[in-house]
């Protein structure tokens, strides 16, 4: 199977994540990205040193899926962080030239948390 391939069924998008107020604020392509990002976590589970699940999705694969600059990439990485945007995704690094890890965070919890502070 090739990296970039994904079910024959296609990727699930939750209404929460058109509907629901607390997820307005994220771009169509942030949206995008962690529908794919949940699609990947489905066919390949990769668990780290504790038993928590993660993906790889290295920068350049999300530059290479969305034909966009490493600059736009980040951005929308950036909209998903628990750092610097709405917190549906938590980044680790492992250096050494190796991609991010990559820990989706439950969509319900996150907009349950989001919900409580408005």
């Amino acid at each position: 199977m090739k990296e970039h391939s994904y079910k024959e069924e296609g990727i699930e998008l939750p209404q929460e994540l058109i509907f629901a107020e607390v997820f307005k604020i994220l771009s169509g392509d942030a949206k995008l990205l962690y529908c794919c990002m949940r699609a990947v976590q489905q066919q390949k589970k990769c668990l780290d040193e504790d038993g928590m699940e993660y993906i790889e999705y290295p920068v350049q694969r999300i530059m290479k899926e969305f034909r966009c600059s490493e600059r736009t990439a980040i951005r929308i990485l950036e909209e998903l962080d628990s750092k610097n945007g709405i917190g549906l995704i938590e980044k680790k690094r492992q250096g050494r030239g190796l991609p991010n890890r990559i820990y989706l965070k439950d969509l319900k919890e996150v907009q349950k948390q989001l919900e409580s502070r408005q």
